[in-house]
């Protein structure tokens, strides 16, 4: 998103503000000090009960500038995975318990020993984020809730983990099924081999990468170098964001990337794409920074 600041040249709409309104505001203060300037000066920080003043509008500033922070502060982001990862153990450890309750009593000594079991692997699990997501994902849930929440969460979690890498793709990550997942690595596998070819200094098939997978990226691609721009983009955007994290959220978001993303093979053309992107792109403008700050 971008934003362009210029001169007031009388075009822009304002509130329209009503002399009497100014006078009223005013009239007070100018019959108690007699100083016209100094009122006009109070008048500008106070305003009043129909108008902000400057006090009013910094505060209003403030308090947006602290919403938009909490809204890119990616640790936060980092401990709301946590938790819902926690959701779904305390959902299944509250399953667990149900089922024991609910059992008849001839079954209740091999639902005992399997819950003993569960309740184990779960105590079991690591601390860090990354190391909690591979160990669920090679649990046997026993409620099935918990199982359907961590499902949900990993499919989410995978869309947009891609969608970042390739945002502007149509449709596919949106509900994203076996099937999508490998269309999308045979797009990155044909992508990183147009890539090679061209580091050969051989002519890419780029009207046949398009006619294939033209429709999982956005408009006003014409050729590979719109193609590496547009790539290019999305991971300094990716780059940018992993390095506003701290050192160990960072890990940690790197740790449950590398659970979510099981497909080797995927894993493996994206590792391919990114060395070949390093190679072919300035590394300036792979750093490039998108920051976020400001002032009173």
């Amino acid at each position: 998103m971008r934003f362009r600041y210029s001169r007031w040249d009388g075009t822009q709409k304002l509130d329209e503000l009503d002399a009497g309104d100014v006078l009223d505001a005013l009239s007070d203060d100018l019959m108690n000090y007699g100083d016209l300037n100094a009122a006009l000066q109070r008048f500008l920080r106070w305003g009043s009960p129909n108008m902000s003043g400057l006090e009013q509008l910094l505060k209003q500033l403030r308090e947006a500038r602290e919403r938009e922070l909490g809204r890119y502060n990616l640790d936060t982001t980092v401990e709301e995975l946590r938790q819902k990862v926690q959701d779904v153990i305390d959902t299944e450890r509250q399953g667990i318990e149900r089922r024991l309750k609910e059992a008849a009593p001839e079954a209740r000594k091999l639902l005992d020993r399997i819950a003993r079991q569960r309740n184990d692997q779960l105590d079991r699990l690591p601390d860090d984020l990354g190391g909690r997501v591979k160990g669920l994902r090679n649990y046997e849930f026993v409620d099935d809730e918990a199982r359907q929440k961590f499902e949900e969460l990993m499919q989410k979690l995978q869309q947009q983990m891609l969608d970042q890498m390739f945002q502007g793709i149509k449709g596919s990550l949106q509900q994203m099924q076996g099937q999508d997942l490998s269309r999308v690595r045979d797009m990155v596998r044909e992508l990183n081999k147009m890539l090679e070819q061209r580091m050969e200094g051989r002519t890419p098939d780029f009207n046949g990468f398009m006619q294939r997978f033209g429709d999982m990226f956005p408009p006003g691609i014409n050729n590979l170098d719109d193609l590496l721009e547009h790539l290019q983009r999305q991971m300094a955007q990716m780059q940018s964001l992993m390095q506003s994290l701290s050192p160990e959220a960072r890990e940690e978001l790197r740790q449950m990337m590398d659970a979510i993303l099981q497909d080797d093979s995927l894993r493996l053309e994206l590792a391919r794409l990114s060395g070949f992107m390093q190679a072919m792109m300035p590394p300036s403008e792979l750093s490039e920074r998108y920051p976020f700050f400001g002032e009173d």
